[in-house]
């Protein structure tokens, strides 16, 4: 329970004690005004090591001595779980392990659930059940031990923000190299297929030059052939005609010697 007072009743009795004891009749006029705002404890009810503050307009979670609120993907924290929030970024374990903390939107428990209203006394405040809320609000900062699970909190997040860091710099620098490794075997693959072209091309231009060489000698072949041929039907010819004339020729210078 919260209460905030304001009074100037004892500024009234300090005047008039002032005066009765100076033997003076004093005549005070004034008013005095108290007011009062009294927000009633709500009903924590246990879910998964955190209290939650059950059938409420917003998911508002309690847990190390402090109300925390989800709103708009941020967590908030605050000594009531009405008002005053103050963003932060070091969020108890259990509390940032929620999974959808918006499902607990007026969230209703079952009759068997742990149930509770409002924080626990003093004693059990600093976690020595391990799943109570924490010590009764007050206005003032959390104590030692609050502060030291903060800064244990803080240090673990800087630690895995390191580690996360760390990784991330790893696996862009293996990426470099793959693509590095990619971009040189894409190099080297091209350079073999121009190479392989190349190759290809003089082969085939060898091959052509082989056939047009081989053309040529096999004409030439034939000429050759050709033209032995016909030698030899000349020569074949001139023996033939060299006979017949020899044959011829021998017979007339006879017949010619014999005449008158």
């Amino acid at each position: 329970m919260v209460t905030q007072a304001r009074t100037v009743g004892m500024l009234l009795a300090a005047a008039i004690g002032a005066s009765a004891s100076n033997g003076c009749v004093a005549r005070v006029h004034g008013e005095a005004h108290t007011s009062a705002v009294v927000e009633s404890e709500p009903s924590l009810v246990l879910v998964d090591g955190v209290w939650v503050v059950e059938d409420y307009d917003e998911p508002v979670f309690y847990d190390e001595g402090f109300y925390w609120r989800f709103y708009g993907g941020v967590w908030y924290r605050s000594n009531v779980h009405t008002g005053n929030w103050v963003r932060v970024d070091v969020v108890p374990g259990r509390v940032r392990a929620i999974d959808r903390p918006t499902r607990f939107v007026h969230f209703h428990a079952a009759a068997t659930a742990e149930k509770r209203r409002g924080p626990p006394p003093h004693a059990e405040a600093h976690g020595l059940r391990g799943d109570q809320p924490g010590h009764e609000m007050g206005g003032g900062p959390p104590d030692h031990g609050d502060k030291a699970d903060m800064k244990a909190e803080k240090k673990e997040e800087k630690a895995e923000e390191k580690a996360e860091k760390k990784e991330e710099k790893a696996e862009a620098k293996e990426n470099k190299a793959d693509a590095k490794a990619d971009a040189k075997a894409a190099k080297e693959a091209e350079k073999a297929a121009k190479e392989q072209e190349k190759a290809d091309k003089k082969a085939a231009k060898e091959a052509e030059k082989a056939a047009k060489e081989k053309e040529k000698a096999d004409a030439k072949a034939a000429k050759e052939a050709a033209k032995a041929e016909k030698e030899k039907e000349k020569a074949e010819k001139k023996e033939k005609a060299k006979e017949e004339k020899e044959a011829g020729g021998g017979g007339g210078k006879k017949g010619k010697k014999d005449q008158p």
